[in-house]
């Protein structure tokens, strides 16, 4: 039987193997640890998001983008409120690149 999240690791998942070269500790090294250690303990329920892409499938206005999961759900309203904030303070400079003879909309 497969374990939920077993798509890290295992027959179908990542497979990794010791290098003799620590040149890469620092990067894919590093990758590789993070990868192992959150391996059957990732916060998804892979049943979930597959139900909810079959539920947007048959909706007759179906959303462009989605986020699956409470981390993906915040990631993406943190970088909206990024986005947002920089759009703001840059504004000025932004439209003060039109012709001169354009009136604002």
């Amino acid at each position: 039987m497969r374990l939920l999240g077993d798509w890290v690791f295992g027959p179908t998942g990542i497979e990794t193997k010791q290098l003799p070269c620590n040149d890469y500790d620092q990067t894919a090294g590093a990758m590789r640890t993070t990868a192992a250690g959150v391996n059957h303990a990732q916060p998804g329920d892979p049943a979930k998001p597959a139900a909810a892409i079959v539920h947007i499938a048959g909706v007759a206005d179906p959303p462009l983008r989605i986020q699956l999961g409470r981390d993906s759900y915040a990631a993406i309203a943190n970088k909206l409120a990024f986005v947002a904030g920089e759009r703001k303070m840059w504004h000025d400079l932004s439209v003060s690149t039109d012709h001169d003879e354009i009136t604002p909309v």
